[in-house]
């Protein structure tokens, strides 16, 4: 571009690279004779742009699709369902990987009296033992993870050892939650399900709304679903021979569904169901689990924390997960990890009541 030109337009107000070329009316209408002139102007061989106006290469129609790809480093991890076992029942340990089997001493006073008498020798008081057993059980997985596929991975922004090592500790949680509900076969090994010491659930008070005569539903009144805790505290006591009380520490478990209409209002809008129960029940505790969900119908468990100190029921386990060493081949690796249970242990069946049906 001449000097007087790029003065011009900065004149003008339109500012531009002082090495632009301007195209004359002559170049606008010859194509061939434009791009002769701007080498001209740059001084650079006719040659070179002689082969401008026909590709030898194929038109580009843009770039790689990857070269505008955006990798979110965030990991989404897939939802499983709660474990809510041991929130529910408490846990704790006993024993360790070497014990197959434990044994809990029940002992009950027995005894009589009679009307005194200096010479009268009868009435007598003693103590009777119960030994329960129950066994253990051992189960395991494998990690394993190879040089290339690690690396591959990587590339991806998965460290894929540690996901590894994620999901084999998730499996042995899952494995325990399960036992503790449901036990496990061919042992004395019971859950929270299904223990042979448990009473029989009682059935719901009737109700004048909702989906059925007896289920929690969107039109149940909540003064309905309360008497169904009320009805279940009852039996509770009468198993317990009246040795509660309204106050004491207490766990209400049901399925996560029927937990919606603990919200459900009066009439005036005043009281939930919930806050009926936290009105009758100040120390009760809520625990929702999907488990208490059965094919049975609806179940709703109410037990007592404690007795006499004690925990009345806990899951157990031997270990939470043991990792074994990890064995080196040629190009991969792999890690054995363990972990033991004792299921659902219940110490007082009187401490705990059912209702099936709500």
């Amino acid at each position: 571009m001449r000097q007087s030109e790029f003065n011009r337009l900065v004149s003008l107000g339109v500012h531009v690279p002082p090495t632009a070329i301007l195209l004359t009316e002559p170049m606008r209408e010859n194509p061939r004779l434009a791009m002769d002139a701007v080498a001209r102007e740059l001084g650079v061989a006719r040659r070179a742009n002689d082969s401008i106006p026909g590709l030898v290469t194929t038109p580009n129609a843009g770039i790689p699709a990857y070269l505008a790809n955006y990798a979110d480093p965030e990991m989404i991890r897939v939802i499983t369902e709660p474990m809510k076992s041991e929130e529910a029942y408490g846990s704790t340990q006993k024993g360790n990987w070497t014990t197959f089997s434990t044994e809990f001493r029940v002992i009950e006073s027995t005894g009589y009296v009679t009307s005194y008498g200096d010479y009268a020798e009868s009435g007598t008081s003693g103590h009777n033992v119960n030994f329960v057993y129950r066994q253990s059980y051992h189960f395991q997985t494998f990690t394993r993870w190879g040089e290339r596929e690690t690396e591959i991975e990587a590339l991806a922004g998965v460290a894929y050892v540690s996901e590894q090592n994620v999901a084999s500790a998730l499996n042995l949680a899952k494995f325990s939650n399960k036992a503790n509900f449901y036990g496990v076969a061919n042992l004395e090994l019971y859950g929270a399900l299904n223990d042979p010491a448990l009473f029989a659930p009682i059935s719901p008070t009737p109700k004048t709304a909702g989906p059925s005569t007896t289920e929690w539903g969107a039109g149940t009144p909540p003064e309905q679903i309360y008497a169904d805790v009320q009805a279940l505290y009852n039996q509770l006591l009468s198993q317990m021979g009246n040795n509660l009380n309204k106050g004491d520490a207490m766990t209400l478990v049901l399925s996560p569904d029927k937990d919606t209409w603990l919200e459900n209002a009066n009439s005036f809008g005043t009281l939930t169901a919930a806050q009926y129960i936290k009105r009758g029940f100040p120390n009760l505790k809520i625990v929702t689990a999907p488990e208490l969900d059965t094919t049975g119908g609806s179940l709703m468990q109410l037990r007592v924390d404690k007795v006499d100190g004690k925990d009345t029921t806990y899951c157990g386990f031997t270990e939470r997960m043991r990792n074994h060493r990890v064995i080196e081949k040629s190009s991969s690796w792999s890690q054995k990890k363990s972990a033991g249970t004792w299921g659902f242990i219940m110490r007082y069946p009187i401490a705990l009541a059912q209702m099936l049906g709500i």
